[in-house]
């Protein structure tokens, strides 16, 4: 009966938690943001900002990693033109400059998502 009870020791040292995740912590973000970055331009499909894509055939032409979740890379992107019915019930309450900035906003936002890709204008038929 004088044996002390065992002491169950932990396999990890707090700082040797703090350094695993301090070293994941930069990965685990780049990942969420990449995937951010996919859902963005995925739904710029869904939402009909772009008319059409032409995927590109080189080996991983998506930018910054994206092709390892699988992400095609695009040599051309083709959007609606900037001004439609129902962009121009939307800005007719604002003045010419904002209206100006929203479109512009809009094209440079599609060069955002895809910085691999030549994006064009579709012309009005």
């Amino acid at each position: 009966m004088d044996e002390k009870p065992r002491r169950c020791w932990f396999w990890f040292r707090l700082r040797t938690l703090l350094i695993l995740f301090a070293l994941a912590s930069p990965v685990l973000a780049w990942v969420s943001y990449s995937l951010g970055w996919i859902r963005s331009r995925r739904e710029c499909f869904r939402n009909n900002h772009v008319c059409s894509a032409v995927e590109s055939h080189r080996v991983r032409a998506a930018p910054f990693g994206l092709w390892l979740f699988g992400e095609p890379g695009y040599d051309l992107i083709v959007t609606h033109p900037d001004v439609d019915d129902a962009t121009i019930e939307e800005l007719k309450d604002r003045s010419p400059e904002d209206a100006d900035e929203a479109l512009r906003s809009r094209s440079d936002r599609i060069r955002q998502l895809f910085p691999e890709a030549e994006i064009r204008q579709r012309e009005w038929l």
